[in-house]
């Protein structure tokens, strides 16, 4: 959350209760228009992406539409786990990363055009 509603109350001075539900409520919609408006989350959250051969280029999976800040698990399109060694996340110096590159000793597999890779991490413009 971008911030509480007890930061709010403080804020505002508001010291009862009576509008604990709408307050919420708002600080909630808030948080959605400021997602949408620039088209990024940033509260992070750990969960699993999905994508296709067509995120690929040669040895570069790429992101769009996502800040990715850790990786847990990276799995092939072909169901294999890539280890974290055979991969780099990119841009190297910055955060969020948007591209997984692999090593030139490792490839982006699928069986066939249904085959999606996994990428299980936590996802968003910022940690905190």
């Amino acid at each position: 959350m971008y911030t509480t509603l007890a930061d709010c109350k403080a804020y505002m001075g508001i010291t009862e209760t009576n509008d604990d539900t709408l307050i919420t409520s708002l600080i909630t919609r808030a948080q959605k228009i400021i997602d949408e408006y620039t088209g990024r989350v940033f509260e992070a959250e750990t969960t699993t992406k999905y994508f296709d051969h067509d995120d690929v280029e040669g040895r570069n999976l790429y992101l769009f539409g996502y800040d990715l800040l850790t990786v847990t698990t990276l799995t092939n399109g072909d169901g294999t786990t890539i280890a974290s060694a055979n991969y780099r996340l990119e841009p190297r110096n910055e955060t969020p990363k948007w591209i997984i590159r692999l090593d030139e000793d490792t490839t982006w597999e699928f069986y066939d055009s249904d085959d999606e890779i996994s990428v299980a991490g936590t996802w968003g413009y910022s940690r905190s």
